[in-house]
């Protein structure tokens, strides 16, 4: 399992480097239309971050005939050496993505409408 989220951690530090600059440019904006193109940019950076949360989602809780039958495979698929989690860790692990991703998913709203009134505004 591990081999399969190593490349999503480097994609993750990308983004999370992405965020930086982001921060960066934010910070120097110096007119309406620097922030509407930030805002634009951050809203793509979230909705990475959004089908981030629905793989890793899927990498943890594999398919299966059943939602017990999915625990017990996502158990066994966890790392050797490692106590995998009870059936109410998993559910609690899966609920916590799921929530990052509609806040996410949110955020995301909200950069479009900012950078939509900003355009109409002019920017």
């Amino acid at each position: 399992m591990q081999t399969q989220i190593t490349p999503s951690l480097a994609s993750a530090a990308e983004l999370a480097a992405k965020g930086r600059e982001l921060e960066r440019a934010a910070g120097r904006a110096t007119a309406a239309h620097d922030v509407a193109a930030t805002l634009a940019e951050m809203q793509e950076a979230l909705a990475a971050l959004d089908r981030s949360c629905a793989l890793a989602a899927s990498v943890l809780l594999p398919e299966g005939d059943g939602l017990c039958d999915r625990f017990q495979r996502a158990a066994r698929r966890w790392p050797s050496g490692v106590e995998p989690p009870s059936h109410e860790r998993q559910a609690a692990i899966q609920s916590a993505l799921h929530e990052t991703g509609s806040t996410v998913r949110a955020a995301a709203r909200s950069c479009r409408r900012a950078c939509e009134l900003l355009r109409k505004a002019g920017a």
